[in-house]
């Protein structure tokens, strides 16, 4: 895929601008933050407004299978990452906040090219070709510090 720049005027009163370049771009539903993946395909990175979220290991790289997809509260982003071992679902609950980082193996007969997240509500993700059919589904439930 060819990459693409956006370069994103933050609405604050003397923001910088905030270049966005990569592939796999994702706006989260209320268009207030663009989640994409960056570096090269096969040492990759997520970048949400421009800065690393993932892997948290600033020096780490992956390769994505998937483009994120963002909660509709635009709180958490979740995507498909390929690893040796085979392809995992990968949830970011809180992007500032590591500790609520969350992974789930896709079984091997399920891994396959073109598979997409979905969210099924706040707390159901779908990993599939489409939402109706899917390969994976999982639940989950985020402690949110009061």
């Amino acid at each position: 895929e060819p990459a693409r720049l956006f370069v994103i005027q933050p609405l604050r009163p003397r923001a910088k601008p905030i270049r966005c370049e990569g592939i796999r771009f994702a706006f989260s539903d209320t268009h207030d933050h663009v989640a994409y993946v960056a570096g090269e395909p096969d040492r990759a990175y997520l970048a949400v407004d421009g800065a690393q979220v993932f892997p948290r290991n600033r020096k780490a790289r992956t390769t994505f299978a998937s483009e994120p997809a963002w909660s509709k509260d635009g709180r958490a982003v979740a995507f498909l990452e390929t690893r040796p071992q085979g392809q995992r679902l990968v949830l970011l609950a809180a992007l500032d906040d590591p500790s609520g980082d969350t992974t789930w193996d896709l079984p091997s007969a399920a891994a396959a090219h073109g598979l997409k997240v979905f969210w099924a509500g706040a707390d159901k993700l779908v990993v599939g070709r489409v939402l109706g059919k899917p390969v994976l589904a999982v639940s989950f439930s985020v402690e949110r510090p009061e």
